[in-house]
Parts: structure tokens; C-alpha cells; sequence
């Protein structure tokens, strides 16, 4: 399965190389530059058990923020097109 994630810090990381751990493709993001990199060089500024292991052989596919376009959710009965480009650029999400 072909799971995202919209910020890899010090939660979304770790949460995502478990997943990716377990055989599924991770796709992801992050607003900050440092943490790209870090993710890039497979290099870690913060202690989680385990996540420096599963980082040096992680497969995770970094996306930048300008090619996340949309995400839709559904409130109720209504679908609601969010453009998350322009939202994170600004930091409004």
C-alpha cells in the first residue's frame, strides 16, 4: 500500500519507517528544509529508539511541498477540495 505523510519531524518520522518497515511504499513532506536534508543524508538531530536503523536502510520517497496539489475530505455528505500546495507554503495548515 501507497501511504503519505505531511511532516516527518520527530512524530511523523519514526511513525512512517514503521510503516515502511512493514513493507508498504512511504511517501512524504515536511515544510522544513533541515528536516528534508537530515531525511535525505539518513542522518538524525534527535534520539528514537530504533529510527536511526530503520532510516539508514528506509526507501522513503521525499516529495516536495509544490508537488503535494490536493487533498480531499469528506464532512458529512460533502467532498471538500483543500489546495495543501498553497496552505503549506504559507504554513496555514
Amino acid at each position: 500500500m501507497k501511504i503519505g505523510f505531511i511532516g516527518l519531524g520527530k512524530l511523523g518520522l519514526p511513525v512512517a519507517l514503521a510503516i515502511e518497515s512493514k513493507g508498504h511504499q512511504v511517501i512524504g513532506t515536511d515544510i522544513n528544509d533541515t528536516t528534508l536534508r537530515n531525511i535525505r543524508f539518513k542522518t538524525l538531530n534527535y534520539m528514537e529508539k530504533g529510527a536511526e536503523e530503520l532510516l539508514a536502510k528506509s526507501n522513503i520517497q521525499i516529495k516536495n511541498i509544490d508537488k503535494i496539489v490536493q487533498l480531499f475530505v469528506q464532512r458529512s455528505r460533502h467532498l471538500h477540495r483543500i489546495n495543501l500546495s498553497q496552505h503549506l507554503k504559507n504554513r496555514q495548515l
